[in-house]
């Protein structure tokens, strides 16, 4: 095998010796990455859900909820509300169509998956909250449940702050 002399000084080079003093220690630190800017405005994603969003109030099932809802639709209280449109009436199917829709929108617009810009752009939430509420706030009530189309009163709250928001620039 020959001299063990030498495959010592070959490894020597990866030991530590007294005859050769350790500098000191460098830490180096990678130069944090840059900060994404999103540009201002609603953006090509943005668009995109919005457009889906819209596509949905051009179905036929759709649209009957929401000329139903604007058109026909009066509840003075729950009972009121129960009396003309039982549970298995198309009627009771459009309000919680309508109602589910504005539910969904709030959802995604708190999640920012929805622009506001846009969707107060085309839609006006006010009249359809104020035809529902009475309802919405009984069925909360009576189940217990606040959370019940607790998003739809959000996004209510929301279309008002964003038309002053508006008002000022």
């Amino acid at each position: 095998m020959g001299d063990g002399s030498r495959a010592s000084k070959e490894h020597s080079c990866l030991l530590p010796s007294s005859s050769r003093p350790l500098g000191p220690t460098v830490i180096v630190q990678a130069a944090p990455p840059p900060k994404v800017v999103k540009p201002e405005g609603p953006q090509y994603e943005d668009a995109r859900v919005f457009l889906e969003m819209v596509g949905l109030t051009f179905t036929p099932h759709f649209a009957a909820a929401r000329d139903w809802f604007l058109g026909k639709f009066e509840a003075k209280d729950l009972n009121d509300f129960r009396n003309k449109y039982p549970d298995d009436t198309e009627e009771y199917a459009r309000f919680w169509t309508v109602c589910g829709f504005f539910e969904t929108a709030g959802v995604l617009m708190k999640a920012k998956v929805l622009n506001a810009d846009l969707f107060f752009d085309r839609y006006a939430v006010g009249p359809f909250w104020n035809k529902a509420k009475v309802i919405v706030h009984a069925l909360q009530k009576e189940s217990g449940q606040k959370e019940l189309f607790e998003n739809f009163e959000w996004l209510v709250r929301r279309e008002l702050s964003w038309h002053k928001a508006r008002e000022k620039t």
